[in-house]
């Protein structure tokens, strides 16, 4: 197990390596480590997500920032998937949880019904999910309580 273990961390090791200067990979390696409480699951899944983030092309900004020392070794492993981002993904993300959910006062009367609450207050919106010939599927949101299906 152990030896599964040391080549799982050098694996992160090297692969962090291919984004950031080598010794700063091999000091965070450690802190990715111990913060996640060995190289299980959680401390696999953030180091994916630490390299990918690392090695995008558009990200330059963070791999500076690591570079030269602006963010610490363990709040870079603390930080989210949206604080990693590259800058033009966190605008998209932004604006993605900004755009407003109808509330219930603005909620037109639908023509579904939610078999879940039995209210009408649904909103609804159509995708061609089969091929061009089939007709539309319809997805439907009881705005009430979230209940979700499809016609």
């Amino acid at each position: 197990m152990e030896t599964n273990e040391a080549a799982v961390r050098t694996a992160v090791a090297d692969a962090l390596a291919t984004a950031i200067p080598a010794g700063i990979a091999r000091q965070l390696e450690p802190v990715l480590y111990e913060k996640y409480e060995g190289s299980g699951r959680a401390y696999r899944r953030a180091s994916r997500e630490l390299i990918y983030n690392l090695r995008d092309p558009e990200n330059a900004v963070l791999r500076t920032l690591v570079a030269c020392g602006e963010i610490d070794l363990a709040t870079l492993a603390e930080m989210s998937s949206l604080e990693l981002a590259r800058p033009s993904l966190k605008r998209s993300r932004a604006l993605r949880a900004v755009s407003p959910e109808p509330d219930v006062a603005s909620a037109m009367d639908s023509v579904f019904r939610c078999g879940k609450c039995g209210k009408n207050k649904t909103k609804y919106r159509q995708l061609q999910t089969r091929s061009a010939d089939e007709g539309m599927t319809t997805f439907v949101t009881c705005i009430l309580c979230k209940n979700r299906w499809r016609c």
